[in-house]
């Protein structure tokens, strides 16, 4: 029947977004971990993050990014700077390339 075969295909449109959000966030914790272990391995205290020019991807999940960037820098003592938000709050920790 066909409400048996829509219900077949919602099952699986579900099933290959799911496995797209598990791809996303694998992605983001990967790139969160090489910029802050890069930052660990440098020595570098404090992590500026401005992702203001997004027109090169307008789609992708910057608020995402930017809450594990800020987890990941929390949890390795970094000082979270630029439009990254600090651990637990909303806003933004302003830091300028002077205050480095």
């Amino acid at each position: 029947t066909h409400v048996g075969q829509y219900a077949q295909h919602l099952g699986r449109l579900d099933a290959m977004c799911d496995k797209h959000r598990r791809r996303l966030k694998t992605f983001l914790q990967q790139c969160a971990a090489g910029i802050v272990g890069y930052c660990v391995r440098r020595k570098i205290a404090t992590l500026v993050y401005d992702d203001s020019e997004r027109g090169w991807m307008p789609s992708f999940p910057w608020h995402a990014l930017r809450l594990e960037l800020a987890s990941r820098c929390e949890a390795f003592g970094i000082v979270a700077g630029g439009v990254l938000p600090l651990a637990g709050e909303g806003v933004e920790n302003e830091v300028t390339a002077d205050a480095v």
